[in-house]
Parts: structure tokens; C-alpha cells; sequence
């Protein structure tokens, strides 16, 4: 059987962690953070990815 690969995501609402001013590319949405709708569409992107063990946080 072969080995099984695992991932993991997480979604860190920060101005810049790694990439600095990549929240003011066009196509960025994670000042979104909030709402279902966002949280929903980044979940079944990740399913469709079989990315597994995802753990989203936000500070509030």
C-alpha cells in the first residue's frame, strides 16, 4: 500500500506574513475573512484539493 501524503492549510488574516503587500493584488478577498460565504468557497476549494487537517483563525 502506498504511503499516504499529508497536508495542511491554514488562512492567517494578516497585512503581510510571508509575501508583503499581497493584499492589495485585485483578485484578494481575504478582507472577506467574516463571512460564510468565504470561509465556504476557501473549504470546498481545499476539498477539491484533498487538502486535509485545515485549521482557519482569525483574530477578532
Amino acid at each position: 500500500m502506498p504511503e499516504k501524503i499529508r497536508s495542511n492549510a491554514f488562512l492567517m488574516n494578516t497585512t503581510g506574513h510571508l509575501v508583503p503587500r499581497l493584499w492589495r493584488h485585485p483578485e484578494d478577498q481575504t478582507r472577506n475573512y467574516c463571512d460564510l460565504d468565504f470561509s465556504t468557497k476557501n473549504a470546498r476549494s481545499r476539498d477539491l484539493g484533498l487538502v486535509s487537517n485545515t485549521n482557519t483563525r482569525s483574530a477578532k
